[in-house]
């Protein structure tokens, strides 16, 4: 009987106890800013208690950092006054077997958070407004949902953007993050046309382009509303754009022609 009701108090504790959660999201992160801050800015991302420093570059996804944590990203800022690593004298011994110093929470502040998508690689753009507060916005930066050969329009405004890419149509709402209806499978110059619009009345032509599409690139359009100055005259907007290309596979490299001389002159019969 006690042997019964041990294995029943050790069963109840593990199931109490439960697996260990699964973090809310694990994938690859690309940061981005919309304009390079003028006073530098070292980044960081909070997983867990573990703070991860990250790099972003002026519109440009190129940098990778892996990430498992929460949904919800808290990105931090080291404070200004943070201590920094003292450099060693040029005649200091370095232990091979030291380890570096981790990240010091104290040293870092919160300086925003952005909800992650769904998704195994995500793209996150960050921009500082008027009074230097940092915003965030993340997308899908999966090549499965964004393939090469197609364009994606995010809609950073609070107006529904309109238009027309060649004779395929499209509207997003404002917020909005899309693939425009275009999947360049050839080298194609087409039309790009976009309009603000508000209670599906347009307000103003936001851009008309000509662009190239290729098979192998892939194009993020951004629109960005700019700061009111007057009231009475149409809203200004801003587009940037990051474009990124199919990295070509390298080939193993085969064996070397000496190679392949020693071996055969191994094999020829040798000379009475």
């Amino acid at each position: 009987m006690k042997l019964l009701t041990a294995l029943l108090l050790s069963t109840w504790a593990l199931w109490a106890a439960g697996p260990e959660p699964l973090p809310e999201r694990q994938c690859t992160l690309r940061f981005a800013w919309w304009s390079q801050p003028e006073e530098t800015c070292n980044l960081a991302v909070l997983q867990g208690k573990e703070i991860i420093p990250v790099v972003a570059l002026e519109m440009n996804l190129e940098l990778t950092k892996n990430y498992r944590g929460p949904a919800n990203l808290t990105l931090l800022k080291k404070k200004n006054n943070a201590n920094a690593t003292a450099t060693p004298p040029a005649n200091a011994k370095v232990d091979p077997k030291a380890k570096p110093g981790r990240e010091r929470l104290e040293d870092w502040e919160p300086l925003t958070t952005v909800a992650l998508p769904d998704s195994s690689e995500v793209g996150i753009i960050l921009f500082l407004n008027e009074t230097k507060q940092c915003l965030a916005r993340a997308f899908d930066y999966d090549p499965k949902r964004f393939p090469y050969g197609s364009l994606r329009l995010i809609n950073l405004t609070r107006y529904g953007l309109a238009g027309h890419l060649n004779q395929a149509n499209f509207h997003i709402g404002s917020g909005g993050n899309e693939a425009l209806p275009v999947l360049f499978r050839d080298r194609t110059v087409s039309v790009l046309a976009i309009d603000s619009v508000l209670n599906q009345q347009i307000v103003s032509r936001v851009l008309e382009t000509k662009i190239i599409g290729y098979p192998n690139h892939r194009g993020l359009i951004f629109v960005l509303e700019l700061p009111a100055t007057d009231s009475t005259e149409p809203p200004k907007f801003e587009t940037r754009s990051i474009d990124s290309i199919l990295p070509v596979p390298t080939a193993a490299p085969g064996p070397s022609k000496d190679a392949g001389t020693k071996k055969a002159g191994k094999n020829q019969p040798t000379k009475p």
